[in-house]
């Protein structure tokens, strides 16, 4: 179950400060959906400025992935980047 920790809260604030046409999960690197999403924070542009408006999406977004991480709404098939230590528990370090 997602969206335990933050009770949507930031994903309702997101589609309130965007006007209702974005939703703050976008993935990563260049997939096609996060391209699209960012040039529509910037072409929504809340903040008055395209660059603090990305960030401002950037960051609901990071706190929506945080959100899906803390209640345990992981993808367990991806493995961790190179260097992961996990939770630094010592039994969980892949170093």
């Amino acid at each position: 179950m997602s969206g335990r920790r933050f009770r949507y809260d930031n994903d309702t604030l997101c589609r309130e400060v965007f006007n209702w046409s974005l939703n703050p999960e976008y993935g990563l690197g260049k997939h096609p959906d996060y391209v699209t999403s960012v040039k529509a924070a910037r072409r929504i542009n809340p903040m008055k400025d395209t660059v603090i408006s990305e960030m401002l999406y950037d960051m609901f977004c990071l706190i929506h992935s945080f959100d899906w991480a803390e209640s345990g709404d992981t993808d367990a098939l991806v493995a961790p980047p190179a260097g992961y230590i996990g939770n630094c528990n010592s039994q969980d370090r892949n170093i």
